[in-house]
């Protein structure tokens, strides 16, 4: 197999191993996402919500999931190998490793966008008509369901789809610091390793703990920009990102820009640290499979 072959397996492996982790990580945490969701774009959700209700949006937020692991592993690991490629001497700086994430996360964001917000949407608009509450938000564009056949209301309405934009390419930055102290970690972790097996998949247990404290870095570097984007996408703030973040600012302080922070660092860290850890065994069982020459039957 030659080798541009080998490195176009490599990333689909890559791709594939990511697509299938975050889907296992997202059902295991599903719950807990929705009703951190809930509470950072609406402050009055009950405690007592229903398990049904927290199940709302689930075969969006898979699609998104899905589409958004597959797009930016695929992007990550082909804009790595190609630095790599052209670094055969050293390994990438940091800073280097934060521009390929950037990279692969801005072309991510692009693509996945549209589903990200419609899950979201979903979210919302599924526990405020179950719980029937008091505050109305108001509605900027219809949700869709995946019964519909409103091809063309939804095309006049695309534009739409993007709504938090601004806060979404800004937080490309997260991924981008989550993947690079991760990245850094792990090199340096397998570059002590006495067998010199550098290419050797991390432990679970050191995958799981090094995707913990990568997540945790970015998340609390980033988050003022998450709650900023939930407000954009659920309730109409006029002004765009600046407006919102000063508006949330000067009416309850950091407490307002870090609302439900807590929620979000237990549900992110788990499900982040699940992805890795998951994503690291899956990664070299894909790629020993794509790699493999099978003869035609």
């Amino acid at each position: 197999m030659s080798s541009s072959e080998t490195q176009s397996n490599r990333a689909l492996s890559d791709a594939v191993a990511g697509t299938l982790a975050g889907l296992i990580s997202l059902w295991s945490f599903y719950p807990l996402d929705v009703y951190k969701t809930l509470i950072q774009g609406c402050p009055a959700v009950s405690s007592s919500t229903k398990l049904h209700s927290l199940l709302a949006g689930i075969q969006w937020k898979s699609a998104h999931t899905a589409a958004s692991n597959f797009v930016y592993f695929y992007l990550y690991s082909s804009v790595q190998r190609i630095v790599r490629k052209r670094h055969r001497q050293q390994s990438p700086s940091v800073l280097l490793r934060l521009l390929m994430a950037a990279v692969a996360a801005i072309g991510n964001t692009f693509v996945t966008l549209p589903l990200d917000v419609i899950s979201t949407q979903e979210q919302q608009q599924q526990q405020i008509h179950m719980k029937h509450l008091s505050v109305i938000r108001p509605q900027t564009f219809p949700t869709p369901s995946l019964n519909s056949a409103k091809i063309q209301q939804y095309a006049s309405e695309l534009s739409k789809y993007w709504k938090g934009l601004l806060p979404s390419l800004l937080l490309c930055a997260n991924p981008s610091i989550h993947y690079t102290v991760f990245d850094s970690i792990r090199h340096r972790i397998l570059h002590r390793d006495a067998s010199h097996q550098q290419n050797r998949p991390l432990h679970w247990m050191e995958a799981f703990c090094l995707g913990a404290i990568a997540k945790l870095v970015a998340t609390i570097a980033t988050y003022p920009l998450i709650r900023a984007k939930m407000l954009i996408v659920t309730q109409s703030i006029q002004g765009g990102l600046w407006n919102t973040l000063r508006k949330e600012y000067n009416e309850r302080g950091c407490s307002g820009l870090y609302q439900g922070c807590r929620l979000q660092l237990l549900h992110t860290l788990l499900k982040s640290a699940l992805l890795m850890m998951i994503r690291e065994r899956l990664t070299e069982v894909t790629h020993s499979f794509l790699s493999a020459d099978k003869p035609l039957v």
